[in-house]
């Protein structure tokens, strides 16, 4: 089953998000802070990131390519908020 990394800056979504990816069936794990992505990544590893693409501190761009500089196959999921 597919592991997946929840990134989201909102709480309760990512929660959320995590709880209903658990509840299909994945591995799913959630942080609310980009400052915490490269310690997450190092510790284990991901096939899924799933991304909110707006960060009070950084943008989901960067926030991708800090995951492709440490797992260069990772595949990057961005979800668009308004």
């Amino acid at each position: 089953m597919a592991s997946i990394l929840v990134i989201d800056d909102h709480r309760l979504v990512a929660s959320g998000t995590k709880s209903l990816l658990q509840n299909a069936g994945f591995e799913a794990e959630a942080i609310f802070s980009a400052d915490y992505l490269k310690e997450k990544i190092e510790s284990a590893n991901y096939d899924v990131f799933l991304i909110d693409w707006s960060f009070p501190e950084v943008n989901g761009l960067e926030i991708s390519k800090k995951i492709i500089k440490l797992q260069p196959q990772a595949k990057i999921i961005t979800q668009v908020s308004e």
